[in-house]
């Protein structure tokens, strides 16, 4: 079964190995919020936890991986006409800060060359050049957690991403719609072949309160514990699988059922539901990060427990560090691209992008 919620106080990310480890970057901690299915609220809950993580004191920073339909943008208004600042010669960039926490999209890459609003039109092959690029070439400082927001589907994006950076843990994120369930199942298998364990699942628009006091779920319930049900048995799978073989010989760190200590059950997957909220869509669209604006609502306090969780995923003794492995997936070939990743000049790159949209 699922558990609802978490209480406690949250630890301190591990920080044995760097998820990304440059002369100008020491990233400890990365983390995909994903879902594979559009319009769902994947942004939203990024760009909420990376700034609910902030507020706990942590350094933060977070990746907008979309770069056909970049969202950070619109979700975050930097002030006056902050642009993306070209580094080492034009093979590195230096992120976007916003209320402390360091932002890079491809949408602020476009500004800072003159592209905004321009549709980008390439073929995946360009696609994983770019995502490589961003991860490896933006100067992020020392962080605690670097949050990805992955784009929908199952692609070129993801593969780039999951094969440049290790990642320690993910978030799903859903709707409440068998629409949204049957492209988020596709990730779930995924993210398992992927070897990457879940820390929770969001499910947004999952109710609202009526002034008459009672609570309405108009789109139905079950869906996200289907899906909590469907991560923990596909879990086990891969610890079952990884067991079977050392983490030299399949490359792969074993995993644990993905559930956090304390959470209800052992091996319970924690689902938070968030409620429907205007102010949450207002702060949004004004680039405003709710969590900021509002931070003593409802979903706020939410998002924090959300951020908790993450926390404590990524702590000593969790799923995800039971191992004692660096971060779960196929590490050893991760951590040898990123010793030997070749930047590309981000000028030479951005016109290679912008001579095949408009071709």
């Amino acid at each position: 079964m699922a558990a609802v919620e978490q209480e406690g106080a949250a630890k301190a990310p591990r920080a044995a190995t760097l998820a990304i480890d440059t002369p100008t970057s020491q990233v400890k901690t990365a983390v995909a919020v994903y879902s594979c299915k559009g319009g769902v609220g994947k942004s939203t809950t990024a760009v909420s936890l990376a700034f609910t993580l902030s507020r706990l004191g942590y350094k933060v920073g977070i990746l907008d991986a979309d770069i056909y339909g970049p969202s950070l943008p619109t979700m975050v208004s930097v002030e006056g006409d902050a642009r993306v600042k070209f580094t080492q010669g034009g093979y590195a960039c230096s992120p976007i800060m916003f209320k402390g926490v360091a932002c890079m999209s491809f949408g602020f890459l476009q500004k800072s060359t003159g592209q905004r609003g321009d549709a980008t039109v390439v073929r995946g092959s360009m696609i994983g050049q770019l995502v490589e690029q961003m991860v490896l070439g933006t100067e992020w400082g020392a962080l605690d957690f670097l949050i990805v927001d992955m784009p929908p589907g199952t692609g070129d994006v993801q593969l780039s991403m999951a094969t440049t950076l290790p990642l320690t843990c993910a978030v799903v994120v859903t709707t409440p719609q068998k629409l949204a369930v049957v492209d988020v199942e596709k990730g779930i298998d995924m993210f398992k072949r992927l070897g990457i364990p879940t820390a929770c699942l969001v499910e947004n628009m999952a109710y609202f309160d009526g002034d008459d006091g009672k609570r309405y779920f108009p789109f139905g319930t079950g869906y996200a514990q289907h899906l909590a049900g469907l991560i923990e048995e596909r879990a086990l799978t891969i610890r079952e699988a990884a067991a079977a073989h050392s983490a030299l010989e399949a490359g792969l760190v074993p995993l644990q059922a993905p559930g956090i200590p304390g959470a209800g059950s052992a091996g319970a997957l924690l689902v938070f539901q968030m409620p429907i909220t205007a102010d949450l869509c207002a702060a949004c669209d004004g680039g405003s990060p709710f969590v900021l604006a509002l931070p003593e609502a409802e979903a706020s306090r939410i998002y924090a427990r959300v951020a908790e969780t993450v926390v404590a995923a990524c702590s000593p003794g969790s799923s995800a560090d039971a191992s004692g492995g660096p971060a779960p997936g196929v590490v050893a070939r991760q951590l040898t691209r990123l010793g030997s990743a070749k930047l590309q000049h981000w000028l030479i790159l951005l016109d290679m992008v912008r001579v095949q949209s408009y071709n």
